[in-house]
């Protein structure tokens, strides 16, 4: 695997996040460590230490799918991450159970975080 941080500026050593990775809990294509995040994009692993994380919340996109000859809406739930400079990416999540557990987990590991969606401009 290849491991890319997000956050410029931020390196770890290959052996450290190899193992951080394996040791991970896994919710979709996001993996929480001990003290990083992990987001999983084909062969590329990126990574971004807690303590660079300001903001989570989830997304919501409805995705039109035809369905019997006629076009329904699908919800599909992603996971925002911000940092000082804004967000940083965005990962789909395989459903509401998951998004809502994947959020009480971040809760836990990054208390000084904020959750929900930024204030309007």
């Amino acid at each position: 695997m290849i491991f890319r941080p997000l956050a410029s500026g931020v390196e770890e050593d290959r052996a450290q996040l190899s193992s951080e990775y394996k040791s991970s809990k896994k919710i979709g294509k996001i993996h929480l460590g001990s003290t990083l995040l992990f987001f999983r994009s084909g062969l590329r692993v990126y990574y971004i230490p807690f303590l660079v994380i300001r903001r989570c919340f989830r997304r919501v996109h409805l995705v039109p799918i035809p369905m019997n000859g006629k076009r329904r809406e699908i919800q599909v739930e992603y996971l925002v991450v911000c940092d000082d400079s804004g967000e940083l990416f965005e990962a789909q999540i395989p459903g509401r159970d998951a998004a809502r557990s994947l959020m009480k987990e971040l809760e836990r590991l990054i208390p000084d975080a904020a959750f929900g969606k930024p204030p309007a401009e």
